[in-house]
């Protein structure tokens, strides 16, 4: 174990479980207590009081303030609870996420534990400290080592927090193997299952070789895709064609940018670097316009198509404007707007670009050109 990983793991274990007496369970709980911190107390424990009290906020706050806040709703709610907790710092204590966090593992569960507690810890501070991101919302990790009973920890963590559990839109056997950390994501929990560790090494130094810090930052992108865009339960598109959240070239290859920036640090843009990062996208056949779908992003080229891609992207309008896009797409609601307000061009366009780009070393270096 790495004296840094040591020290973030000390020091985010006795974070993590000290508590605090203000925080919320839900975002509808934080939206009340940040309502009556400010002398708007909803006037009874229901929702349609809780409304009433956000409005007459809303009609009162700030122009900065109330700008950014979308008409309150239960989807809404925890918009309302992490944007209030920003512009008034002293209403964050309220986050979920301050409360104990929710991690269900099979095995080793102290050391389990710790290890994914000052993992989050870090990539949480990566978040903040690179792109000014902060996260309000709270979710459950479920960790195993065989798919069998992972899928009973992830349901042990979904009925913990008062929903269903079952079976899963997704073959859960497939992110485990005797290599390296699988990991997934759902509107409620993140999913890893790691490899066995080998006879007599030391569980921490195993979870690493095993790559769970870099799987823990592309799933929580994806907590944050979910958070940012209001998309919790997950939402369709006003033509019902595909779910809200998307392209899936977006989902995915945002979340490996995340990944590889945290692993490796600001990008080298040039050179057997650049040269890297395009050969997977130069590789196969299948266009970005095709990998729009839900779902439609598997396999090796196409994940790597989907981080060129957004590589392209924040190499050109910087690394905050992937999480812009989500932003806008939970206020537009239609990812064409969205992607035009935040990259100023039209989606199709920068698709049939990239094109070009996947493939002409030279075009994509000037691209991303500061």
């Amino acid at each position: 174990m790495t004296h840094l990983f040591a020290a973030v793991f000390a020091v985010g274990l006795v974070a993590a479980f000290a508590g605090s007496p203000a925080f919320a369970q839900t975002p509808r709980d934080c939206v009340a207590a940040q309502m009556s911190a400010m002398g708007f107390s909803p006037s009874a424990d229901t929702w349609t009081d809780l409304k009433r009290a956000a409005i007459r906020y809303r009609e009162q706050a700030p122009p900065d303030i109330e700008s950014e806040l979308p008409p309150f709703s239960a989807r809404a709610a925890l918009a309302w609870c992490r944007i209030l907790g920003q512009k008034i710092p002293d209403l964050a204590q309220h986050w979920p996420v301050n409360a104990d966090p929710l991690i269900f593992t099979d095995s080793d569960a102290a050391v389990a534990q710790a290890a994914l507690l000052a993992g989050q810890k870090r990539v949480r501070k990566f978040m903040q400290t690179e792109y000014g991101i902060v996260l309000a919302g709270r979710y459950a990790v479920a960790a195993a080592e065989t798919d069998r009973v992972l899928m009973r920890m992830v349901n042990k963590a979904l009925r913990n927090q008062g929903k269903r559990g079952g079976r899963l839109n997704t073959d859960v056997s497939r992110f485990c193997n005797d290599r390296r950390v699988g990991g997934f994501a759902g509107r409620h929990f993140i999913g890893l299952c790691w490899p066995p560790a080998l006879e007599g090494e030391p569980r921490y130094d195993h979870l690493l070789r095993s790559g769970l810090l870099p799987v823990l930052a592309h799933e929580m992108m994806h907590q944050a895709q979910y958070e940012l865009t209001n998309d919790i339960p997950s939402q369709r598109m006003p033509d019902g064609s595909d779910f809200l959240l998307g392209p899936a070239w977006m989902v995915e290859g945002a979340a490996e940018y995340l990944e590889l920036q945290f692993v490796t640090g600001p990008i080298a843009f040039e050179g057997t670097a650049l040269f890297n990062l395009q050969s997977s996208a130069r590789r196969t056949q299948v266009k970005l316009r095709d990998l729009r779908q839900s779902g439609a992003v598997s396999g090796g080229r196409a994940y790597g198509t989907a981080r060129f891609a957004a590589v392209l992207l924040a190499q050109k309008h910087g690394g905050r404007a992937l999480f812009d896009y989500f932003t806008a797409l939970g206020t537009t609601l239609d990812r064409d707007q969205a992607f035009q307000e935040v990259f100023g061009q039209p989606m199709a366009e920068f698709e049939q670009e990239f094109e070009t780009l996947r493939r002409d070393f030279g075009l994509a270096e000037a691209y991303g050109a500061k």
